[in-house]
């Protein structure tokens, strides 16, 4: 009896550890996946989610609004196995109170926070630029290539998004969209 206690002991403190573990990834993923225009005012973890509260993403010079994202919950619900593979799959993101702006161009394209989106097409740091004008990677060693996520379903209560549309006036004309609730999969 003694010895079966020792072993559920064991591997209930294993656990724990492999949770905080778990936690600590998700919290730095969350961190760098915001980038330096990103501010969270708590983030806290718990056996099957990730809660962050009052989250906010600084909109880039010349934005139309102050904030690209504001929300004031999001709750992230990682299948946790998958953090240890290349690919990590998140089951679930409820996202509580968010304010959204997004910005269609003169060209008719929908730029939607360029922060975090956009960032991720522009070359590499270190490159080169050639004759041609493209730019070729410096022959430097190249980082360890990211982790690709995927996320089954996004849950939106009580949003809102401002829509400013440059196509037609300039300033762009702002529509409002309020008290929206979705459901989005894959």
């Amino acid at each position: 009896l003694l010895v079966a206690a020792v072993v559920l002991l064991g591997v209930a403190g294993g656990a724990y550890f492999a949770l905080r573990a778990g936690v600590r990834l998700v919290e730095r993923q969350v961190t760098a996946a915001l980038g330096p225009g990103g501010q969270v005012g708590s983030l806290r973890a718990g056996w099957n989610d990730v809660e962050i509260t009052d989250l906010r993403i600084a909109a880039p010079d010349g934005w139309p609004a102050a904030e690209s994202l504001r929300a004031e919950r999001v709750q992230i619900v990682p299948s946790w196995g998958s953090l240890i593979f290349k690919r990590i799959r998140i089951a679930r993101v409820e996202v509580t109170g968010a304010h959204l702006s997004a910005l269609r161009t003169r060209d008719g394209k929908l730029r939607v926070l360029p922060t975090l989106v956009e960032g991720r097409d522009a070359p590499a740091a270190g490159a080169q630029p050639t004759p041609s004008g493209d730019a070729t990677p410096d022959p430097s060693p190249e980082p360890a290539p990211a982790r690709s996520v995927s996320i089954g379903e996004i849950r939106i209560a009580n949003g809102a998004l401002e829509l400013f549309d440059a196509t037609v006036a300039s300033p762009p004309s702002k529509l409002q969209l309020q008290q929206i609730d979705a459901t989005l999969h894959d």
